[in-house]
C-alpha cells in the first residue's frame, strides 16, 4: 500500500488561502459591472500586482489588436464554463492576432489556492505549458477540490503534459507559500477596484459579463475572420 504524505508546502498555501476568503466571498456570484463601466484600479493596478507575482499569464502577440483580460480562479464554475467557450474563442483569435489574451488567476476557497501554486510552477518551468495545464485543471476541478491532500492529482496532471514531477515539487516547495501571499494582494487589489464576479473580462480596458464579451469575440472573428471572403 502507498502511503499519501501530506505536502507541508500546499498545507500553507491552502491556510494563506484561507485569509483571502473574507475579501472573496460572493466572488463568483456574477453581480457583475454594467457595461463598458471602467473601475478606477483596472486594469493598471491590477495588472502591475499580477505581473509582479507572477500571476499573469500571456497569450498572442503584442501585434494583437485588441487586448482581452479574464480574471478567474480555478474553483469558479463560471471560469470552467468559460474555459470552453470565451477562452476557446480568444486562443483561436489571438492565433490570428486578433486579440492578445492575458490571464490573472486569483486564489479561490479550499483546494484552488493548491492549483493557483500549481499552474504557476508549471507556467515557471515551460510557460507554453501553462494553457492546457490550466484547461485540465477547469475539468477536472471536482476531482482535486475533493481530494485530500491535492499534490497528487496535480502531480499527476501535470505529468500528462511532460512536467518534470522533481522540478514541479522543487517549485513548489521553493515558491509555494509566497505565491499564496502575492495571490492573496491581488484578490484584495482586485475587490479595490470594483471588480467582484469572476469570470471578469476586460476588453479594451472596458468591462462586460460573460455573455456580453462571448457577444464582442462573435463580432471580433466576423469582423476580421471572414468566411468566403466576407467580412461584416
Amino acid at each position: 500500500m502507498i502511503r499519501r504524505q501530506i505536502d507541508p508546502y500546499f498545507l500553507v498555501s491552502l491556510v494563506a488561502g484561507a485569509a483571502v476568503l473574507a475579501t472573496y466571498v460572493g466572488w463568483s456570484s456574477l453581480q457583475g459591472r454594467k457595461r463598458g463601466q471602467r473601475p478606477g484600479l483596472w486594469p493598471s493596478a491590477i495588472s502591475d500586482t499580477a505581473r509582479r507575482a507572477g500571476l499573469s499569464h500571456v497569450y498572442g502577440s503584442e501585434e494583437a489588436r485588441y487586448v482581452l483580460r479574464e480574471i478567474s480562479d480555478f474553483r469558479c464554475d463560471a471560469c470552467a464554463r468559460a474555459e470552453t467557450t470565451v477562452v476557446r474563442t480568444a486562443m483561436f483569435l489571438a492565433d490570428a492576432k486578433v486579440i492578445r489574451l492575458v490571464v490573472y488567476d486569483l486564489p479561490g476557497p479550499g483546494n484552488a489556492v493548491g492549483a493557483l501554486v500549481a499552474a504557476t510552477c508549471v507556467a515557471t518551468i515551460e510557460p507554453s505549458k501553462y494553457w492546457p495545464y490550466r484547461s485540465l485543471l477547469f475539468a477536472s476541478h471536482d476531482e482535486w477540490m475533493k481530494a485530500y491532500p491535492p499534490e497528487p492529482s496535480l502531480i499527476t496532471l501535470a505529468n500528462s503534459i511532460g512536467i518534470d514531477s522533481v522540478a514541479f515539487k522543487a517549485c513548489v516547495e521553493k515558491h509555494g507559500s509566497g505565491l499564496s501571499a502575492d495571490a492573496n494582494t491581488l484578490a484584495k487589489t482586485v475587490v479595490a477596484g470594483g471588480l467582484n464576479s469572476t469570470p471578469g473580462w476586460s476588453l479594451q480596458d472596458s468591462v462586460f459579463l460573460t455573455p456580453e464579451i462571448s457577444t464582442r469575440l462573435q463580432l471580433l472573428e466576423r469582423k476580421y475572420l471572414p468566411v468566403d471572403g466576407k467580412s461584416y
